[in-house]
């Protein structure tokens, strides 16, 4: 506080603790008239010697900072986006023909093997006709034989031979057809896994296309994400890129397998895939995944914390510490990621920047640091 401001307080505290002494006051008056005067004698002489240097008088207090030696090492660059586990292996399963229900076999949960029996519907009429099919089928085969044994000693007609075997031939193919239609009311497991649902009950009438389970195979999961097209020009095959599961808190290093060539006109994204290495065993369909995929690398480059990083009219600065003074330095920056920016130009190896203690720093203030 400035003895100006002083003086008063000071007056008006004594006073204040002896009201009632005219003779003391009177005193202090005197003392006070005494002391301005005094004061008022010194800033003339300030004056007068600011004048004659053409400047103010200025003290520069001693700045606490933190510096940080700076070398040169790897900058990469990631782009951040979410994105989902997924498989090809997870599968909605319904019936390739309509019917009715007959038997479940599964239940929600079950583990089963490709080609397990999961339902059947009802092929009652179907497996009559198969047996009609059958008889008549017999009774062609020997009507065939004995026309073929007729033929073969020269009695009866070619056509008659000819009729016999095409009415056999006929009936092999009608139960052929026949079998593959009872074949469709099996509903079969395509790939080994878990039942995750279970739409149908027996009884119930199904048809094609209509869902009755839907089953997680245990094959590679890859993830699936969509990217701004703002990155189109960034992002190729083959890129690095980390992968974190937060629920279950892993992170996998994998790389960009796949890059989609269209834009989605509706949200202004395109789909890429990144690989999972097989043993991802804990990963679980739809899981959310965060990605970071590195778009840039640049080897041996200085790079400093955004946050020292100031501007002005003349462009970006930081300070540096010279001689235990604080130094201007004018920097020209590049991309910046997880708190760190790298310099181009302005700054080299060795040199001691101030990272803590620089917003009030002024050029040329003497600086008590400690190096970290």
């Amino acid at each position: 506080m400035k003895l100006q401001n002083l003086l008063p307080l000071l007056f008006l505290s004594i006073v204040a603790c002896k009201p009632d002494s005219e003779k003391e006051l009177a005193s202090l008056k005197e003392e006070k008239s005494k002391i301005e005067a005094q004061l008022a004698e010194i800033t003339s002489k300030i004056k007068a010697l600011e004048k004659s240097s053409g400047k103010k008088t200025v003290v520069q207090r001693t700045a606490f900072v933190e510096v940080a030696t700076l070398s040169p090492q790897s900058f990469k660059h990631y782009i951040e986006i979410q994105g989902k586990a997924t498989t090809d292996n997870n599968l909605t399963i319904s019936p390739r023909m309509g019917g009715h229900i007959a038997n479940i076999y599964v239940k929600k949960g079950s583990m089963v093997k490709k080609g397990k029996l999961l339902a059947s519907m009802d092929v009652a009429a179907l497996l009559k006709g198969k047996e009609e099919l059958k008889t008549a089928l017999d009774f062609a085969n020997n009507v065939y034989e004995k026309q073929k044994m007729l033929w073969e000693q020269k009695v009866g007609t070619e056509i008659q031979f000819l009729q016999a075997k095409n009415n056999k031939e006929s009936l092999e193919k009608k139960i052929a057809t026949l079998n593959e239609q009872i074949a469709f009311g099996q509903v079969t497991a395509p790939v080994a896994g878990m039942v995750e649902e279970v739409y149908s009950r027996e009884g119930e009438n199904a048809a094609p296309g209509m869902p009755m389970f839907r089953l997680v195979g245990k094959g590679e999961f890859r993830i699936s994400a969509d990217v701004s097209e703002a990155y189109a020009a960034h992002i190729k095959q083959g890129n690095e890129a980390e992968v974190f599961f937060p629920d279950i808190s892993k992170n996998i290093q994998t790389s960009v397998k796949v890059v989609g060539d269209e834009i989605n006109p509706l949200n202004r994204t395109f789909n890429i895939e990144l690989a999972l290495p097989k043993s991802s065993s804990f990963i679980k369909a739809n899981m959310i995944a965060y990605v970071k995929i590195k778009d840039y690398e640049a080897k041996d480059r200085l790079q400093v914390p955004v946050s020292v990083v100031q501007k002005s009219v003349d462009g970006n600065f930081v300070f540096i510490e010279v001689n235990g003074k604080a130094t201007k330095r004018t920097v020209k920056t590049g991309r910046d990621f997880n708190g760190q920016i790298e310099i181009l130009d302005g700054l080299k190896t060795g040199d001691k920047l101030i990272v803590t203690g620089y917003l009030d720093l002024i050029e040329g203030q003497p600086l008590a640091q400690s190096k970290l």
